[in-house]
């Protein structure tokens, strides 16, 4: 598993940045829940 993340840096950093974007309200998901509420 290590050495698969060792390996794979960049994707772990994108999905961590992805995960924290959302996270705090600002992502993709966020904003479609948010539409829906208003619709």
């Amino acid at each position: 598993m290590i050495e698969y993340l060792k390996k794979n840096k960049k994707i772990v950093l994108i999905i961590l940045i992805v995960a924290f974007i959302e996270l705090s309200g600002h992502g993709i998901l966020a904003s479609l829940s948010r539409l829906l509420r208003t619709l």
